[in-house]
């Protein structure tokens, strides 16, 4: 998949994400894999955003028809998913010489600031 991507859009920043992993050790294995084989069949370089770890706060989240982060936002999965999101808020915010007319517009709340990143602009 990776080679599908950097094939069609050749100036991609892929970010590997790591799920379900028993630890963050495997998920450093793992990621160390994948990257070493990136660079050597495809010549380029991904970098790695996290990991989630497998936990059943997830499933139970799913059974009980909850988003997760509302459900158990202290689990283990979400407290990754929390850093996650803040890493790609680093990656995808404009940097700090943007206008102030706009950072003053920007929402508080982590998950909603994520969500206005993939917004069209023009909307509400």
């Amino acid at each position: 998949m990776i080679k599908t991507l950097l094939h069609r859009q050749p100036t991609s920043r892929i970010r590997l994400v790591m799920n379900m992993v028993k630890s963050e050790a495997q998920a450093i294995t793992v990621a160390e894999k994948i990257i070493q084989v990136t660079r050597s069949f495809v010549g380029k370089e991904i970098r790695v955003l996290g990991y989630i770890p497998r936990d059943e706060h997830v499933q139970q989240a799913v059974m009980h028809k909850q988003p997760l982060m509302l459900h158990y936002p202290a689990c283990p999965a979400a407290r990754q998913l929390k850093l996650i999101a803040r890493r790609l808020l680093r990656i995808l915010e404009p940097p700090a010489s943007a206008s102030t007319a706009r950072r003053a517009q920007r929402p508080r709340n982590i998950f909603s600031r994520f969500i206005a990143i993939f917004k069209p602009t023009g909307s509400t």
